[in-house]
């Protein structure tokens, strides 16, 4: 089959460490290490590869056998295709992950994508959206015992959620009218999927997580 065509031209001077990969980021960079490690895996196929953190990192340390696929193939993937096409055959990897990149896509296409993830994936999927709900984040420390500090984030509802711009990248966002989270996980269950827990990163809030399996 031959490469979907090319969706969205990627700099990829996008991806510098300077300015791209601030702290928050690496922590995001940090849960999802955690969370494909968590599920003991051999075989994971990767879609978006961005800087290729998660890439190098499981090659290297988690010794975990990782496809990547971008539809811009200056990043040099292992297959270049896009989400909503993938040329790869049914349950062939044991997770699908997918972070900080189908919101990339117009909304009617999310989806599609969702159901190719599935497709592809034996069992897990892994993905990460931006989330612009309002929130604040709370952190306790405690003083002499196991526990040394509990920190929460704590969603505020919006009576008017901002309506999303397009800008340039992404086409919608958790949070932003039309889009609630609700929305969201209602999708889920219409591709037979069992969502296992949802978080936004505490350090990153603008980043969630779903953790979900068939």
């Amino acid at each position: 089959m031959k490469p979907t065509k090319q969706l969205i031209q990627v700099d990829k001077s996008h991806y510098a460490p300077i300015g791209y990969d601030s702290k928050g980021r690496f922590v995001s960079y940090w849960h999802q290490i955690h969370e494909v490690m968590n599920l003991n895996l051999k075989s994971v196929l990767e879609v978006g590869i961005g800087n290729k953190f998660l890439n190098n990192f499981m090659k290297n340390y988690g010794k975990i056998n990782v496809t990547s696929v971008d539809v811009d193939k200056e990043l040099e993937p292992d297959i270049c295709a896009s989400v909503n096409e993938l040329p790869l055959r049914n349950r062939t990897f044991e997770c699908a992950v997918c972070f900080q990149t189908l919101e990339h896509l117009p909304f009617k296409k999310f989806k599609t994508a969702l159901f190719e993830l599935s497709r592809v994936s034996k069992k897990w999927m892994i993905i990460s959206l931006p989330d612009q709900s309002r929130c604040v984040g709370l952190k306790i420390y405690f003083k002499n015992i196991p526990i040394r500090s509990l920190q929460k984030i704590i969603n505020i509802p919006a009576v008017f959620p901002a309506k999303h711009i397009f800008d340039g990248e992404h086409y919608w966002e958790i949070g932003k009218r039309g889009y609630s989270l609700k929305k969201i996980e209602a999708i889920f269950p219409e591709l037979n999927l069992k969502l296992i827990k949802t978080f936004r990163v505490f350090e990153k809030p603008s980043h969630r997580f779903f953790i979900l399996c068939k």
